[in-house]
């Protein structure tokens, strides 16, 4: 039945979430299936298709939640491998990321203050090291 579809498809939507957010703001190290994922849920953010576009902007905001989500962000952004689309659509989303957490203190905080002194340290560096599309 459909309540039970949707509730798998919410479970499958965590476990994803979940296994993207994991990382630690002092290594600021992911896998390479996790920035995987991410550069997979970045292209489809600005794929065209409004299902897919809703969908993994849906996933993407339930890894927020989850430690050291912005600093994987700032290390896709900083890979030279990494298609310059994919860099260009996790800057803007980075940008959006900040702006949205980066106020929120106390028991609203979703960014930590570890992840937040992680970012205030790499930024700088990214900037000057990104390419100017990104």
């Amino acid at each position: 039945d459909s309540a039970h579809a949707a509730a798998h498809i919410a479970a499958h939507r965590r476990r994803r979430a979940s296994a993207l957010a994991v990382g630690s703001a002092a290594a600021m190290a992911a896998s390479p299936a996790q920035m995987a994922q991410l550069g997979q849920l970045l292209t489809q953010t600005t794929s065209g298709n409004t299902q897919s576009m809703q969908a993994a902007t849906e996933q993407l905001r339930a890894a927020e939640a989850q430690p050291g989500f912005g600093l994987i962000l700032l290390e896709m952004l900083r890979g030279a491998s990494v298609d310059a689309g994919v860099r260009q659509a996790g800057a803007i989303y980075f940008k959006n990321y900040i702006r949205r957490h980066w106020s929120a203190e106390g028991a609203a905080a979703v960014i930590s203050p570890a992840d937040r002194q992680a970012i205030k340290q790499h930024l700088l560096s990214l900037m000057l090291q990104a390419p100017k599309t990104v």
